[in-house]
């Protein structure tokens, strides 16, 4: 289960995230992260799980940092605000290693991809994380 890390890895990014906290952690198997520590006392999701991880990128700081590590088109998204649906996918294998994702998921991808086109406000995208054995080096694939 890597949303922990994912979560703790947003949590701390340069600069924070406003207004980012546990309430963005919507998997509604986010209690398993119950055997550490820090997270002893988090409390189920209550609610539809629309992803891993939500946040509304009100003040655009997430956006910005995307643009800046190229990983969106500055002409179209400088100055935007989505929300961002952050679903946390994994192999052992390589990056192009295929991955489940349900139907739900991959017709919520489509969607918010054409609406944010169209000024909406939700972007999806969906990122590999490969921890690679026989080299034990990590990468990230965007789909």
């Amino acid at each position: 289960m890597l949303t922990p890390q994912v979560f703790e890895f947003l949590s701390n990014l340069d600069p924070l995230l406003p207004s980012f906290s546990l309430d963005n952690w919507r998997s509604t198997i986010r209690h398993c992260a119950n055997e550490h520590p820090k997270y002893s006392d988090l409390a189920p999701f209550v609610g539809n799980e629309t992803s891993d991880i939500v946040y509304d990128d009100a003040s655009g700081v997430l956006t910005a940092l995307l643009i800046h590590k190229e990983h969106l088109s500055n002409g179209l998204w400088e100055g935007k605000t989505p929300r961002y649906y952050i679903e946390v996918k994994s192999t052992l294998s390589r990056c192009e290693t295929p991955f489940y994702v349900s139907q739900g998921q991959a017709e919520r991808v489509s969607l918010l991809n054409r609406s944010s086109l169209t000024g909406h406000k939700g972007l999806a995208k969906l990122l590999t994380l490969s921890s690679d054995d026989s080299n034990h080096q990590r990468s990230v694939r965007e789909q």
